[in-house]
């Protein structure tokens, strides 16, 4: 078989996974759905899509945190991310880290929202990264990747007692601390253009902290799609960079277990030397919040210095959630062996 007819092949499957898992889902959408997701995503790939991992285009190495406001609720996002390519066994390897806290409340029934006590609910994922990689010519290339991630979830929204409307009765779960995540992806590479699509959470990793009561007893990390599409264009002698891209996340709706919108966020990225970064996004359905997102885009800003990179990105907010929700990005990257773009025609 020839090596393209085995990456269209290898292609359609993984298309064809990701569509079925949109069917076979059953449980509502949540905020743990997309919640890692990143304005800056260009440089987090890997995160997304494990076949990323080794682009020399990504920075090394990687520490990123998000700082937002949801009403009352002040929640937090850090991300860290190491990697690199392997020339002699061609494949990439790479470790992340991942941590989110939701800073929401618990009510008296046992629900969250943004009065009560605090749900202590907070995600911790470590992960280790790789990807092999193959050439198509002498321009492209495609890489396969996988992610094996040790995953930790915590919530106090867990009933311990019944409750004077119900006389079923709780019983609380021994569960583990961590478990078990598998993500799979494909990316292929030819001259500029470059397109991805990943499974991530392939084994739907469940919590269930207890059984009876009312309010939330455990939680489903769902399986989810992503695909990225994008192009690397350089003009006026490299010195002026345009790279439009796309990042569509199947597992994305309005309520339910109905997938009638997706999650798309549209991308431009202007850069000056590599040395001054300018980007915009526009969010259609932007998760993870489960009805109606307060969020319609983002602006960054970014520079280079030396093998250093530092941006910041702040989400626009629809003006009639103006007052209520707001969200920042930092993120500091560190380039080892001086290069930012691969230059494919060497």
């Amino acid at each position: 078989m020839k090596i393209q007819h085995f990456i269209v092949l290898l292609a359609g499957l993984f298309w064809g996974s990701t569509i079925i898992s949109q069917v076979q889902a059953q449980n509502a959408i949540n905020q743990v759905d997309r919640v890692g997701f990143m304005t800056e995503y260009y440089w987090h790939m890997p995160s997304y899509n494990p076949a990323f991992t080794g682009e020399s285009s990504l920075p090394s190495i990687l520490l990123s945190a998000g700082f937002g406001k949801e009403y009352d609720n002040k929640p937090r996002t850090f991300n860290l991310l190491a990697h690199g390519h392997i020339e002699s066994a061609t494949s990439g390897v790479g470790v992340k880290a991942f941590y989110h806290k939701f800073d929401d409340k618990i009510s008296a029934t046992g629900t969250s929202g943004s009065v009560g006590k605090d749900s202590n609910r907070n995600i911790l994922e470590l992960a280790f990264l790789y990807s092999y990689k193959m050439d198509i010519g002498d321009n492209g290339y495609f890489r396969f990747g996988a992610a094996m991630a040790a995953l930790h979830y915590e919530s106090g929204l867990v009933p311990n007692t019944p409750t004077t409307t119900t006389t079923t009765q709780v019983s609380v779960n021994n569960e583990k601390y961590f478990k078990p995540k598998i993500d799979f992806g494909l990316m292929v590479r030819y001259y500029g253009f470059y397109t991805g699509v990943s499974m991530v959470n392939a084994n739907e990793v469940k919590f269930q902290f207890a059984t009876g009561g009312t309010g939330a007893n455990g939680q489903n990390f769902r399986r989810t799609g992503f695909v990225t599409l994008g192009y690397d264009l350089r003009l006026s002698e490299d010195r002026i960079g345009i790279s439009p891209s796309m990042m569509l996340n199947f597992l994305a709706g309005s309520n339910g277990n109905n997938f009638d919108k997706a999650a798309i966020n549209v991308n431009l990225l202007l850069d000056y030397n590599q040395l001054a970064y300018l980007g915009f996004s526009y969010k259609a359905n932007d998760p993870p919040y489960i009805f109606n997102s307060p969020y319609y885009g983002s602006i960054i800003l970014g520079g280079r210095l030396s093998d250093f990179h530092i941006s910041m990105a702040y989400n626009l907010t629809k003006s009639v959630y103006s007052e209520s929700y707001a969200r920042i990005e930092a993120t500091l990257g560190l380039f080892l062996g001086g290069r930012y773009y691969e230059d494919e025609d060497e």
